[in-house]
């Protein structure tokens, strides 16, 4: 079976990184990241509007987390061939105004819990993706053909995930106290690594 899905639109990244994990497939992150300036709440706003790309102005959105996964197995057996996952956050940062440094810091916690949103969108996709690898795995102890049947239905559920914790969500604005899907364990691999979420002078 040769499958690939790809869910993001294409942007030349400002800064890539990638970060190996601890999952049993092939897992990397990368960053786009745009920076937002100004000395006022007038001027950030504007910075938002005016230097976040082209994509996320489209969407109406600050940030956004893309998937792509790809795999090829033997139909009959489950073996795993090739099995990759990569991410891709679209994200701002804040860099800080030398003249009124507590404007920026303001904006703090809208920065912070708009990371927390994108990294749960990260680790949901993780959850699901991995279940995929399972499935493949159990497959070849027997009953590969099952296997592929549940992977098929599993491939409708990343997305599913992700629409639905959007709309429980409402895109960000509301954090659950508790997540209905499960995807904790994921959440370290997910970790976006920007220490402060500000960026320097």
């Amino acid at each position: 079976m040769l499958y690939k899905l790809f869910v993001l639109a294409g942007i030349v990244p400002f800064s890539a990184y990638a970060t190996e994990a601890p999952l049993p497939f092939s897992f990397s992150t990368h960053y786009e990241v745009y920076i937002v300036e100004g000395d006022s709440i007038s001027d950030i706003e504007a910075s938002f509007d005016a230097d976040k790309p082209k994509f996320l102005k489209d969407r109406n959105a600050d940030g956004y987390t893309g998937w792509e996964y790809d795999y090829w197995t033997d139909d009959n057996t489950c073996e795993i061939k090739v099995f990759n996952l990569d991410i891709t956050y679209k994200l701002p940062r804040i860099k800080q105004s030398g003249s009124s440094p507590e404007i920026t810091e303001l904006y703090r916690e809208y920065i912070e819990q708009l990371y927390r949103h994108e990294e749960t969108h990260c680790a949901l996709t993780v959850m699901s993706v991995n279940q995929i690898y399972q499935a493949f795995k159990k497959g070849q102890k027997g009953n590969c053909t099952e296997q592929n049947l549940t992977v098929d239905k599993l491939a409708g559920k990343v997305k599913e995930d992700n629409e639905l914790f959007d709309t429980y969500t409402n895109h960000g604005e509301i954090e659950l106290a508790v997540s209905p899907f499960g995807e904790e364990p994921f959440y370290p691999v997910c970790k976006i690594p920007f220490s402060g979420m500000m960026a320097g002078n």
